[in-house]
């Protein structure tokens, strides 16, 4: 099995989420979370699937039936490390600059 890490500023963008979809709608926010999680296993069983982002190696990928959200990872030897999950509405760009 591949090796997934998920850095704290990552797992806090997935709690914002999903507390801003439960407030709407319990059953989106799970299906939300089933689909990030889905997307981070394809994403850790093969990293070269993203597109390239930055030159030191960061990688985009939509979220599975939410294709407005991004994942921001970083290719490991044994898996994917996540960066962010961003909505690619925001100012991706900068957020990034912050955690690079």
């Amino acid at each position: 099995m591949s090796r997934l890490v998920i850095r704290q500023r990552a797992d806090r963008d997935i709690d914002e989420q999903l507390v801003y979809l439960a407030r709407q709608s319990p059953v989106v926010a799970e299906r939300f979370l089933d689909s990030v999680d889905r997307t981070f296993q394809i994403l850790a069983s093969s990293p070269e699937r993203g597109f390239a982002w930055s030159p030191d190696g960061i990688r985009v990928w939509p979220v599975r039936e939410f294709q407005n959200w991004l994942i921001f990872y970083r290719p490991l030897e044994d898996g994917i490390e996540i960066i962010r999950l961003l909505h690619g509405a925001r100012d991706v760009a900068r957020q990034l600059e912050e955690e690079i």
